[in-house]
């Protein structure tokens, strides 16, 4: 439950984010933690324009960045907070980067990102209230993980993401 919850919300987050950046439909999607416990879920749901990169792999993955280079693509982090920051020197301006990890990126990794001129969006959570709420990148929402998905009651489903 808490897993198709999750893989549906970041679906949702990121229609919305290519949406938002003028996209097209069939953007490569890079997912950093693809062979994980959400990773793996999105990979195979998204078919043929999802890539998986995980832990141990990453000579493979800038290789495979090399051919992407200066094409739009969107790298999304569903792995470790560590591991976003040896990613970042690595992207180029038609890059967009979404973190579905706990807790955001730093306001570090964020001005890293903005000096390349690629953006950053963070997937808040599901739209709802919390006592007490949740602090900064999580405010006004609940943890798509342990949110009621549209099939479990969830009236008003909305992802909230926020760009960074």
């Amino acid at each position: 439950m808490e897993r198709d919850v999750t893989v549906k919300a970041v679906f949702q987050a990121l229609d919305k984010i290519k949406s938002a950046e003028k996209l097209p439909a069939h953007v490569p999607v890079i997912v950093l933690g693809g062979d994980g416990f959400i990773g793996s879920e999105l990979v195979k749901a998204g078919g043929e324009k999802f890539h998986s990169y995980d832990v141990g792999l990453e000579e493979s993955f800038f290789v495979f960045f090399e051919k992407l280079r200066d094409k739009p693509v969107i790298l999304l982090n569903v792995t470790k907070k560590e591991a976003l920051s040896s990613y970042i020197p690595h992207l180029w301006p038609e890059a967009v980067l979404v973190n579905e990890v706990y807790p955001e990126p730093t306001e570090k990794e964020v001005a890293s990102i903005k000096a390349i001129g690629a953006c950053c969006y963070h997937i808040v959570g599901v739209k709802g209230r919390a006592w007490p709420g949740f602090p900064r990148g999580y405010a006004g929402g609940i943890p798509c993980c342990a949110s009621f998905g549209p099939e479990d009651g969830g009236r008003g489903y909305e992802v909230l993401v926020k760009k960074l």
